[in-house]
């Protein structure tokens, strides 16, 4: 990516001279460099609000990427007692993966059903 973002350096205005945005710069990039680009950034983002994986989103809240989710997960779960652990066991097993969760979609479409057969 260094060597592309040297050479898009020169092709950082318009014909007439204006700067180009941010975002008519990457729309040239190649998929990986918009990848490599995409990462930095939200390393940037994360560390910027605290270096503990959350990434704001205006208006939104927070979204937490599912391995950061599954650290913060564990150092939590080290620091409460054991009958807390117990407790939450019921709920959410010690081997939680984030990736087991469902989907914003597939929770609409559980309550739709159940919204449904409640009618």
């Amino acid at each position: 990516m260094a060597d592309t973002v040297l050479d898009l350096a020169a092709a950082n205005e318009h014909m007439n001279g204006t700067p180009r945005s941010v975002a008519e710069q990457a729309s040239s990039w190649s998929p990986e460099d918009k990848e490599e680009a995409l990462i930095l950034l939200l390393k940037e983002l994360i560390e910027i609000n605290g270096g503990e994986g959350l990434i704001p989103f205006r208006n939104l809240g927070y979204y937490v990427p599912p391995k950061a989710a599954d650290e913060l997960h564990r150092e939590f779960r080290a620091t409460l007692p054991p009958e807390v652990c117990a407790d939450l066991d019921k709920l959410l097993p010690v081997d939680f993966n984030s990736s087991d969760v469902l989907s914003d979609e597939e929770v609409q479409a559980i309550l739709r059903g159940e919204y449904a057969e409640l009618k």
